[in-house]
């Protein structure tokens, strides 16, 4: 390119001496100004950048001569290449001046939004500020509580086939420390999920005769933490082994489906308003008051002929709720019907019928059919299943037995009322009545001597603290455990030893004897099944929350009796006082009627 340029001006020189006063001047003049410009950009070919106008007017035989002469020219021509390097340097200033803009990257990134959590340090390179939120995540554990929360979410509606998806979430679970177990806030449901899955395995025959129905191994329910027991005195009673026709276990969720399935029976989660509303107007329209004691013990053999009646309209399924009161309130008032005594009115008696009275007083009018209705619904198994399910007092009176006192009906309901929403806890206590707050709440296992032990789990009762409830909440006095005993050892050393013969629902019942001290576990008898065994409620740690079974099969062998349950003796004192109390107050109401009777006729039916 330096050689054509040294040609083109020679050219220009020779032209310019040779013709000075020819118009080829002006020309020579823009080639020059041409050349200039391509040594600033591109240079473009010789024969491109020439005018073609201007070379035929050239001799070429002049223009190779003057070519010889080089080295006298290159000097001319040397200031030209200072050209290039007062040009070349122009680029090089401007090549440092964008180098402020890094300096100003780290003081935009606080006012970005999408950016505004990245931490910044101004003494550090730009990669090692990208780098610094990458270790703190596994520090922090959000993202493996957020994918166990995900995990106990996808679980869904359980079945038998999300056995998988329960225990993949139960490993991801015990898979973070405590301080991030602390931050699942679902970890209630995936006990819940893991409950279902037991009860339905259960169902499904999928466990072995005495296998514990559990998911997480590590619930254990059969210890109790507490003082070591002394040795007591005096015989022990001993429950023995049944028939064990009656399989109730787990949660509320089995008890409703073996209504189903044996039963066709579905209650409303209300239906115990229901009952109660039924006898408040029946109370109110046969004008009974407090002193006439009024308590309804035939519950099941009402709804036993219910369900007959139902059946007889063409119905296969019962669900009881507020649209099934009216016709349950007809019922009621047949079999419950007020007889006063006919010498003095202020006596007052209660048909109180069951199944075996109306068939009696209905045999001409009944098929075979409906009998077998009436005795299946009236048996004693359907009746520890519904007093299960709703926790109602006219069921649990019927199911508990004979001369149960209200007293231990009051601590049965109460023991009812958790089946299924409360779950073991290794430990748990609580003295409130009614329900407590923290239960289903994520909390560290404190309490020493299990395999739960500094674990985070959903709170809830171990068994002792589980009986201490319901006889606070039965008889409605956070004092009450105080009497009752603090720990399973307590709980046996403050009662009473009793005979086989003596035992009634409400008792207490231990696995093991005082040998066992602490090392023990203690339910609340409920009644007997139609094949004579004994059923308890407990909170039981292999069934992972408060549950009904027959005792036996859940190991309990020993009955004792809390001393705050009032005797037969005391009840049936107190009844025939409150009987010579009515008789005496009829008595003198008699005597004042007759009194004004005499002196004036008219007043007499006032009385009245």
């Amino acid at each position: 390119m330096k050689n054509n340029y040294i040609r083109k001006i020679l050219c220009i020189t020779l032209i310019s001496a040779l013709i000075v006063s020819s118009s080829f001047s002006a020309a020579a003049s823009n080639v020059g100004f041409s050349a200039e410009s391509e040594t600033a950009g591109d240079a473009l070919p010789p024969e491109e950048a020439e005018d073609p106008a201007v070379t035929p007017d050239i001799p070429e035989p002049t223009i190779e001569p003057t070519i010889t002469p080089e080295p006298t020219i290159e000097p001319t021509i040397t200031p030209e290449p200072t050209i290039e390097p007062t040009i070349t340097p122009d680029p090089k200033p401007v090549a440092p001046k964008p180098s402020p803009a890094p300096t100003d990257t780290p003081t935009q990134i606080p006012g970005e939004d999408d950016i505004s959590d990245v931490p910044i340090d101004e003494g550090t390179d730009t990669p090692n500020i990208t780098e610094t939120p990458t270790p703190e995540v596994p520090e922090d554990g959000s993202e493996a509580v957020n994918g166990v929360v995900a995990a106990i979410d996808a679980i869904g509606e359980v079945n038998l086939d999300k056995e998988s998806a329960i225990l993949s979430a139960r490993g991801a679970y015990e898979a973070l420390n405590e301080a991030q177990k602390a931050k699942v806030g679902n970890y209630g449901v995936l006990t819940a999920a893991e409950e279902t899955l037991n009860q339905l395995k259960a169902e499904a025959g999928n466990l072995n005769p005495g296998e514990n129905a559990r998911v997480n191994p590590e619930a254990d329910g059969n210890k109790e933490e507490g003082n070591e027991a002394e040795a007591v005195e005096g015989p022990v009673t001993r429950i023995s082994s049944g028939t064990h026709v009656v399989n109730l276990k787990a949660g509320r969720t089995f008890y409703l489906k073996q209504l189903k399935s044996n039963y066709s029976l579905a209650f409303n989660s209300k239906f115990e308003d229901v009952m109660d509303e039924i006898e408040e107007e029946f109370i109110k329209a046969n004008k009974l008051g407090e002193e006439d004691e009024y308590l309804v013990n035939n519950w099941q053999d009402i709804l036993a002929v219910y369900v007959m009646e139902q059946k007889r309209e063409g119905k296969k399924s019962f669900k009881l709720n507020k649209d099934s009161k009216e016709q349950l309130a007809a019922i009621f008032a047949e079999l419950n019907a007020v007889e006063r005594d006919k010498k003095n009115i202020a006596l007052v008696n209660y048909k109180d019928m069951h199944v075996e009275d109306y068939i009696k007083a209905h045999k001409e009018e009944l098929t075979k059919d409906d009998v077998k209705v009436l005795k299946k619904y009236a048996n004693q198994d359907c009746a520890l299943l519904c007093a299960t399910i709703t926790a109602a007092k006219g069921f649990i009176r019927q199911s508990a037995g004979e001369e149960v006192s209200e007293e231990r009906v009051a601590v049965i309901q109460a023991g009812y009322s958790l089946v299924g929403k409360v779950a073991y806890f290794w430990g748990g206590k609580s003295s409130v009545l009614g329900w407590d707050d923290r239960w289903g709440s994520a909390a560290k296992v404190s309490s020493s001597g299990d395999s739960s032990t500094g674990k985070v789990r959903a709170y809830g009762l171990d068994c002792s603290g589980f009986v201490d409830w319901a006889f606070n909440n039965g008889y409605q006095d956070a004092d009450m455990e105080d009497k009752v005993g603090h720990g399973t050892s307590d709980q046996w050393n403050k009662a009473e030893t009793i005979a086989a013969k003596e035992a009634q629902a409400g008792d207490l019942v231990f696995q093991r004897g005082p040998e066992a001290g602490s090392d023990n576990h203690v339910g609340i008898l409920v009644g007997k099944s139609e094949s004579g065994d004994w059923i308890a409620v407990h909170c039981s740690g292999s069934q992972n929350g408060v549950t009904v079974g027959e005792a036996y099969s859940a190991s309990f062998r020993y009955i004792r009796r809390p001393v705050v349950y009032p005797t037969l003796e005391e009840l049936r004192a107190q009844k025939n006082k409150k009987k010579e109390d009515l008789l005496e107050a009829a008595n003198k109401k008699s005597v004042l009627s007759q009194a004004i009777a005499e002196e004036n006729p008219n007043k007499t039916a006032e009385l009245d």
